[in-house]
């Protein structure tokens, strides 16, 4: 693979593994969120109440998904170990800064029975990337740099949950040079409470961080297909009319016979269909939605 596509998979991967560490505002998870005990985190044991209140939030957003309730089991958590509260001043808060703030979460699952375990495909606390700097968030509690040396530096793989927490509060230990307990934020309080916020079955993201590790591991195999697209591109015009009429008796198939391709749909493909077989080349072509760009692709396949 040649270092253009192998910077921009890094750049990917990059990409990826800060969206998997956003927590965004809490105040959009707060129909879902639900206080819990420190005991509770700590012992990995929930009781039947929060257990049941867990589930039927999980349950609703099931039922618009049409998913049968009882397969969501376990349910996939995001716990907050400890968060923070804004503080008014004089009374009045400063409703430009976040209402909570969370130094740092860990995934879980939650079993019937209330016991809780980590998640086998996101097994690292995450101390969120908007509280890092550089950020425009208005909280910060340690740098992007200080972060990176932190996780690559955590002295346990985690394989349980109290090996969860303890690399968690490591974590934060580290970034801030504080424990997670005696962590202070400026103008926020800690909660006696933590939270927990049900999560989405979707670990689509975590596959696509691994497909990409793999192919950046992988020193013998070739990607023409990807290197063609992330190739840099020389400048070219575009066909006259003319010289699209001449190869215009090459658009043999259609996607479908009740509408025929719009003009622009017409000379993206005797764009395509002007190039020379051999020729190592990609056409990008680019489009609001609804605007035929599908269609094109069929009629194109259909085509060829």
């Amino acid at each position: 693979m040649n270092e253009t596509a192998r910077n921009y998979l890094r750049y990917v991967r990059a990409s990826l593994a800060d969206a998997t560490r956003l927590l965004s505002n809490l105040s959009e998870h707060a129909v879902k969120a639900v206080a819990i005990s420190f005991d509770m985190i700590d012992q990995g044991k929930f009781d039947q109440h929060t257990t049941r209140q867990i589930f039927e939030i999980t349950k609703q957003t099931a039922e618009r998904q049409q998913t049968d309730p009882e397969r969501l089991w376990p349910i996939r958590l995001m716990v907050c170990p400890r968060v923070y509260a804004r503080r008014p001043e004089h009374g009045v808060s400063n409703m430009q800064r976040l209402a909570k703030v969370v130094p740092v979460f860990v995934y879980a699952c939650l079993s019937q029975d209330g016991s809780v375990s980590i998640d086998e495909y996101k097994r690292t606390p995450v101390i969120p990337r908007e509280y890092l700097e550089p950020t425009q968030c208005q909280v910060a509690i340690g740098t992007v740099d200080e972060a990176d040396t932190a996780y690559a530096t955590l002295a346990e793989d985690c394989h349980t949950w109290t090996a969860l927490l303890r690399t968690a509060n490591e974590l934060v230990q580290k970034v801030t040079d504080s424990p997670l307990d005696a962590l202070l934020i400026e103008q926020y309080e800690q909660l006696p409470t933590g939270l927990v916020v049900p999560q989405q079955r979707d670990t689509t993201t975590v596959h696509i961080q691994r497909l990409v590790d793999l192919i950046l591991d992988d020193d013998m195999l070739a990607y023409p297909l990807y290197e063609a697209l992330v190739a840099p591109a020389a400048d070219r015009e575009l066909k006259t009319g003319a010289e699209l009429l001449e190869v215009s008796h090459l658009h043999l198939g259609h996607a479908e016979a009740q509408y025929g391709l719009a003009l622009s749909q017409r000379v993206s493909l005797l764009h395509f269909l002007s190039e020379e077989p051999s020729a190592a080349s990609v056409l990008v072509v680019d489009g609001p939605p609804g605007t035929g760009k599908t269609t094109l692709l069929l009629s194109a396949v259909a085509t060829l």
